[in-house]
This record gives structure tokens, sequence and C-alpha cells, in this order.
């Protein structure tokens, strides 16, 4: 999300290559090239089912960074990148995820974030997943919206979830 940019590009970088997970974003790359900041997917194995997870910054997300933390690159419209991956995932796993930051920025306070009234949208999620089928779970965020129950996108069938921001609550879905 935007925060791994609080300290900079540089500094997001050093701390990517000691995370014990990947990093993913389909849509990063240095500034005026076609390289990748990060990997774009990755395919995690559990319980014999492969699912291949597919990481995505927003527009929205990077306007709150200031801009000379993150000068050295560009976040890109995700959708067609999306749309690369999934086809590239599609015959080698079982199940696609897309982790996303995307959205309108959510409410800045913890306490406020639950109430319907403050709450953002999540059309950012629902035109993604729109325009990219064969994601089968999408889970958001930036938006510290909260989806319960998970909401089915009637055109393509991925299933949309948030949890709410700060960590004040666990997101779970559970498929068979």
């Amino acid at each position: 999300g935007n925060h791994e940019f609080d300290y900079g590009s540089d500094n997001f970088r050093t701390m990517m290559w000691r995370a014990p997970f990947p990093v993913l974003s389909v849509n990063t790359f240095y500034r005026g090239t076609e390289i990748p900041f990060t990997r774009p997917h990755a395919i995690l194995e559990r319980n014999g089912v492969r699912v291949g997870v597919i990481g995505v910054i927003g527009a929205d997300a990077m306007s709150v960074v200031l801009p000379s933390l993150v000068a050295d690159l560009e976040f890109r419209d995700p959708v067609p990148y999306v749309r690369e991956s999934v086809r590239e995932l599609e015959p080698l796993v079982d199940l696609i995820v897309v982790l996303a930051h995307q959205g309108n920025t959510g409410p800045m306070q913890t306490d406020q974030e639950a109430h319907p009234e403050v709450w953002r949208d999540f059309e950012a999620d629902i035109a993604l997943t729109t325009a990219v089928p064969g994601i089968d779970v999408f889970l958001g965020g930036h938006a510290h919206r909260g989806i319960d129950p998970p909401y089915v996108n009637p055109e393509t069938g991925t299933i949309i979830l948030q949890s709410f921001g700060f960590g004040t609550r666990l997101a779970m879905l559970r498929l068979q």
C-alpha cells in the first residue's frame, strides 16, 4: 500500500528484499521503463491447492504519498497488467486472488470507519473485477470500508471483500 513508501522507494526496496514473503505489485514500474519494481504475482501452494496471487496498487493510494518519495517510480492502470497475470496464471493454478490497495482513501479515524455514513465505495474493485474475468477472489484495501458479507460481482462471479482499516478487524473467507 501507500505507507510502504512513507520513507521513500529506496528504503522500501531495501526492506522488500528482507521480507520473508513475496512483495507484489503488477502495476509499479521504474519511471519511463518497462522494468517492474516488484514481482507482479506469485504462486503459493497450501494443502495441495495452488493459488496465484497478484498485487495491485491504485492511483488514489499513491496520490497520498509525497511525490519526491516515489519520483523514480510510476504506478500504471492495473487492468492490462492484471489481465496479463491472469492469463499467465490460469493454466498453472486452482485459484486466482488479487490483493489490492486501491479506491478512495479511507477515513483516518479508527473509531469512525465502522460508521456507514463515512464508508467509501468499492467501485474501483468492482470495475477491475468486471474488466478482468478470471479473478476468483479480490481482497481490497485502502478504503477502510469493510464488506460483510462479501460482495459477488454479478458479471464475473468474483468474490470481493475488504476488512476495515488499521487492523481493527480480521477478514476471513472460507472456500471449498
